[in-house]
């Protein structure tokens, strides 16, 4: 069975407090579910101890943040070595994940499923319940960390410091592993288009600059206006001081909930091809050594 050992780093459950483990081995499946039960519940017991103290101990949650998520890049590691694949792909199966999309963060799926929780739900319209896994999609901000922290080869005992120290702390890692995947991701790329689309969309109105006080020079490329719903008319009144950067994130934020849905629209028919939909087959050794 996996045993946790090292001595690296104390992470604090309730008033009980554990050290975390760098060292970590899996032998077989029950092993690998084992593992990743242990840090959905160590998780779901350090959120409810951060939400109960955050606004008290800002600094002191930031800490436990970085400490759990170096404890789920180690495990994240453990879990993409090649040995370990075959478990690792049964155990997201588990969870109700299809898998790995080939030129996708490989970090994705792992740390949903890691920072996801089972719940129960309604079975069908009867009054029985059934086991349910909700995926931590917020995660993926942590898998892009991931990607870039082992891009540069940090270890696992060096995770928090690393985060602490880097310039704009966990919003500049996702920032320079966005700029630096941009065009090899295919789920950015997705995102992108899905950007381009929105942006294309024809006005619904066009107004002059002056007209809402902005002057001539400003070569502003984003403003929000807002507007008066009067007998069923929408009358522009002026701008909103919103910034471009918070315009561009909610386009974003706008362009990540349609970008699956265009990119299977705009797909060429043997698309099949070039996308493991899901994760390989876990009998199949040669899936399992393409994702290595």
């Amino acid at each position: 069975m996996t045993e946790f050992k090292s001595t690296f780093s104390n992470i604090t459950v309730g008033t009980k407090t554990e050290q975390s483990d760098f060292n970590i081995a899996v032998l077989n499946q029950a092993d690998m579910g084992t593992l990743v039960k242990s840090f959905q519940d160590r998780n779901k017991d350090q959120s409810e101890v951060i939400s109960g103290a955050a606004k008290a101990l800002a600094v002191a949650s930031q800490d436990a943040l970085y400490h759990m998520l170096a404890l789920a890049y180690a495990i994240c590691l453990v879990m993409l070595e090649q040995g370990n694949l075959q478990l690792t792909i049964a155990e997201l199966r588990k969870h109700g994940f299809t898998g790995f999309r080939r030129g996708a963060n490989q970090f994705g799926p792992l740390v949903q499923m890691l920072f996801g929780r089972w719940t129960k739900r309604k079975k069908g319209k009867s009054e029985e319940t059934e086991d349910a896994f909700l995926k931590n999609r917020s995660a993926e901000k942590y898998a892009k960390v991931f990607r870039l922290l082992a891009a540069k080869g940090v270890k696992p005992e060096d995770v928090a410091a690393y985060i602490a120290a880097y310039a704009g702390k966990m919003e500049g890692i996702i920032a320079d592993d966005t700029r630096l995947h941009s065009k090899s991701d295919v789920d950015e790329q997705e995102i992108e288009a899905a950007v381009a689309d929105i942006q294309s969309k024809p006005a619904l109105a066009t107004v002059s600059k002056s007209s809402i006080g902005l002057g001539a020079k400003d070569n502003r490329s984003y403003v929000a206006l807002w507007a008066e719903v009067v007998n069923g008319e929408v009358h522009i009144k002026g701008m909103l001081p919103t910034g471009e950067d918070a315009i561009s994130a909610a386009i974003r934020k706008m362009a990540k909930s349609i970008a699956p849905e265009l990119a299977k629209r705009k797909a060429e028919p043997d698309q099949d091809e070039e996308i493991f939909e899901g994760v390989p087959d876990a009998d199949d050794p040669t899936d399992v050594e393409m994702l290595a």
